[in-house]
């Protein structure tokens, strides 16, 4: 039996890979090839096998290192990008926070006069207090601010009640402001000197000189 097998098949380079029907008995005589094919390899995967069928030691190391999925080489390849890309908005983020503002958009937010930062322009000047013994509200306060436009002042005063507030455009020089009340309010044009504890000056009206706390509003 083996014998016969043996004379059915013709041995080619790739192995045992054409049929012999001459020796099969067939009249014709005709020999039919077929696709070569190396024993002890798996199509798609050359090199798994050894010569007699049985895998290699060191084939599933191998197969491992072949088989590294594509996001991971792809995660690989994207590391230096992102991390320069990371550093350079690192860099541009302390250059934003070190680089000084333009001069024009410096609007002196504290109220500091130019020469002597130990004085704060902006604030609330108070003497404004309530007599329990007349049950008046009696006293001047001043709200000096600044805007985009300058320094204006939020003025009222209380002569038994409180009047209703105005406000004006406020002239300062260093530390000595200057402002004048619209007509109908009883004061006319204020002049004092800002110190970092109270403001100093007098109005028009009577020239009397009055002391302005730096304080809270009464009505706070």
């Amino acid at each position: 039996m083996s014998n016969r097998l043996g004379d059915l098949f013709s041995r080619g380079e790739g192995g045992y890979n054409s049929f012999n029907r001459g020796n099969a008995g067939d009249a014709g005589g005709q020999t039919f090839d077929f696709s070569p094919l190396t024993l002890g390899q798996r199509p798609g995967v050359a090199g798994n096998l050894s010569s007699d069928g049985v895998p290699r030691a060191d084939d599933g190391a191998k197969s491992c290192a072949r088989e590294v999925p594509s996001s991971v080489s792809g995660a690989r390849s994207l590391g230096w990008p992102a991390l320069c890309l990371f550093t350079v908005c690192a860099l541009l983020l302390c250059l934003l926070v070190m680089t000084p503002a333009p001069a024009s958009a410096q609007t002196k937010p504290l109220g500091v006069p130019n020469g002597n930062a130990q004085i704060r322009i902006t604030g609330i000047y108070s003497n404004m207090a309530y007599s329990a013994q007349e049950g008046d509200v009696l006293g001047t306060e001043v709200f000096v601010v600044n805007t985009n436009q300058g320094y204006y002042v939020v003025f009222q005063s209380g002569e038994g009640e409180p009047t209703v507030p105005v406000v004006v455009p406020a002239e300062v020089s260093g530390s000595s402001i200057h402002f004048a009340l619209p007509p109908g309010v009883v004061g006319g044009t204020f002049t004092g000197t800002i110190g970092s504890s109270q403001l100093t000056g007098s109005f028009s009206s009577n020239h009397q000189v009055i002391h302005l706390k730096r304080k809270a509003s009464y009505w706070q």
